[in-house]
């Protein structure tokens, strides 16, 4: 972000987030069902090369990869974060919301 042109009140463009076009590993095991709650439920799920995300039955977004294990929505400003066990298993994910971090446990694949 330019601060100067934020200072002049001049025009300037928010950074955007880059995705990496890295896979990393295979996107098969980050696809599932996570639990937040008995009534919140994410789904992962793939399509080719790429993932989605969606909270119930909402659409689906697309989440892109920043690195291994970090992930974001490129319309709205979340983050996802995929935890991984000692045997590199995935095990949760936490999706970062609004100052938020809402943990949720993979249930099923």
């Amino acid at each position: 972000m330019d601060l100067a042109a934020i200072a002049l009140g001049e025009e300037y463009k928010l950074p955007q987030k880059q995705a990496t076009d890295k896979i990393y590993r295979n996107y098969n095991d980050y696809v599932g069902k996570y639990q937040l709650n008995p009534n919140v439920i994410f789904i992962i799920t793939r399509k080719g090369n790429m993932l989605f995300f969606q909270q119930n039955d909402r659409d689906k977004l697309e989440i892109l990869p920043e690195s291994e294990t970090e992930f974001f929505i490129r319309e709205a400003d979340i983050k996802i974060t995929f935890v991984m066990d000692s045997k590199k298993i995935v095990t949760q994910l936490i999706l970062h919301l609004s100052g938020c971090d809402l943990p949720a446990q993979k249930i099923s694949r």
